[in-house]
């Protein structure tokens, strides 16, 4: 037996659009046409200067895989809840309540995990994005000591967006929590 969610629903329907200077909002919203989801972006803005949802060729791709595309090249983090709301934004995330864990009684044993803490971690995240001009923007994130990694960033406007989505990128491998 297989389950899924609201995502089926954009696996029935396709999609062939190019975006030009357009948001995030507005291609979540074509995505999701046609269907009973909404959208939640958790207030996230993000500007879109160039977009292909489609095959090089121009054919449709399924709905789903352009939600991919777009979670992957910007990225965002993406899930439906229970009443069919897609909520794509930030790893952060919505905060919908407290779950108590009680090691190796509802998780793996607890001889196998270790604790960390987000301010000991020492990360530093290079965001880098290359223009059509050949021009490069370098944007960094995190700590300047301790192991680093690079991201390559597509279609970004500005320094401001280019510093979000690396202070994004940080956050989800610098947290308060278990790992093991």
């Amino acid at each position: 037996v297989e389950c899924e969610d609201f995502i089926f629903l954009l696996k029935e329907k396709k999609i062939a659009k190019t975006y030009t200077n357009t948001t995030l909002t507005t291609v979540l919203t074509d995505i999701i046409e046609g269907t009973e989801i909404t959208l939640s972006t958790g207030g996230i803005t993000l500007d879109i200067k160039k977009l292909m949802l489609c095959t090089e060729t121009g054919d449709e791709v399924p709905r789903e895989d352009a939600l991919k595309e777009v979670l992957e090249r910007y990225g965002l983090a993406g899930y439906f809840d229970t009443d069919g709301v897609l909520f794509v934004g930030l790893r952060q995330g919505n905060k919908s309540g407290n779950v108590k864990y009680i090691l190796g009684w509802n998780t793996i044993k607890d001889d196998s995990l270790k604790y960390f803490q987000a301010d000991q971690q020492k990360l530093k995240i290079k965001a880098i994005y290359i223009d059509p001009a050949g021009g490069r923007i370098e944007v960094n994130a995190g700590d300047s000591t301790g192991s680093s990694r690079t991201i390559f960033l597509t279609d970004i406007g500005t320094k401001a967006e280019m510093q979000q989505l690396a202070e994004n990128e940080l956050s989800k491998y610098k947290y308060d929590g278990y790992a093991g």
